[in-house]
This record gives C-alpha cells, sequence and structure tokens, in this order.
C-alpha cells in the first residue's frame, strides 16, 4: 500500500487531501477536507510541477495528462489523468471522496511531487464550447493548493 498527502494552502483557505492506493493496479481513493471555499462547486485537479514557487503559475496546465488526451470528466474515457472534476463547498467546508481509475501513486506515472490545484469556477469537463474548456474546463484561477508528497504511516 502506499499513501501521499497534500497540504492544500491559499488566502484563508487550508485542507489536507490524502492519496491512497493498495496496488499498481488497483483504484486510488482521494479523500479530502478543505476549508476556506467559497460556497459553490470548485474544479480540483492534479497539475504536472509541484513548484509553488510563483503561486500556482509553475504548476503547470494543463492538468497532469502523460497520455495527450483531451480535458474531460472523471468518468470519462477522454480525459486528462489529473481531471479530477469538481469539489462543493457550503460556504466553508469541502469534504470529498473520489475513487479513481487514472491517478496512480504508484508506477511510472505517479502522481507524487505533482500538485493539487483548487480553482475559483466551476470544471465544465470539458463540455463548454470554446478552446479552454477542452483544456482545463474554463475553471479560472487557482486559488489553492500543494505538492503532493509521500505520508507518514
Amino acid at each position: 500500500m502506499a499513501k501521499v498527502i497534500c497540504y492544500i494552502v491559499g488566502n484563508d483557505i487550508s485542507g489536507t487531501v490524502t492519496l491512497t492506493q493498495e496496488t499498481p493496479f488497483s483504484n486510488t481513493i482521494i479523500d479530502g477536507t478543505i476549508k476556506g471555499l467559497p460556497k459553490g462547486k470548485h474544479g480540483i485537479s492534479i497539475n504536472t510541477f509541484g513548484d509553488l514557487t510563483d503561486g500556482f503559475r509553475r504548476c503547470g496546465s494543463p492538468h497532469f495528462n502523460p497520455f495527450g488526451k483531451r480535458h474531460g470528466s472523471p468518468n470519462s474515457d477522454e480525459r486528462h489523468v489529473g481531471s479530477l472534476g469538481n469539489i462543493s463547498s457550503d460556504g466553508y467546508i469541502a469534504t470529498f471522496h473520489i475513487e479513481d481509475s487514472l491517478v496512480q501513486v504508484m508506477g511510472p506515472f505517479s502522481v507524487i511531487g505533482r500538485s493539487i490545484i483548487v480553482y475559483e469556477n466551476e470544471d465544465d469537463l470539458g463540455l463548454g464550447s470554446n478552446r479552454d474548456s477542452s483544456i482545463n474546463g474554463n475553471v479560472g484561477k487557482a486559488i489553492a493548493g500543494g505538492v503532493i508528497g509521500i505520508a507518514a504511516f
């Protein structure tokens, strides 16, 4: 079993996301709690780089995409590995549980050292009519994020 953790930070936003994978061939379980998010839906993604030296601008865009796919929903065959969809906040807290077949903690496409980013807007899941929809789901600017690191058990 492998477990990684990402401490999420932003202006008045904080939280923790854990990713757990039992075997290299099993789904990854993503559990998170993020406080301070404005009410509504917010896009969330795993991005290519874990470089937070310039805010969130150096984390890579589009999302982590080792197979060269278009942006899509977490349930779509055509999607970036890092496209995780949306999380919902009640105006203070967002708690979420995602089971994902593409995200890997173990193996050649591991997400260790990459970043998790939360965005100001809802992800349109690649269903919009403009170019940004197929790249990032029209999520707008990043409002919080962190680097995925190896967790202590």
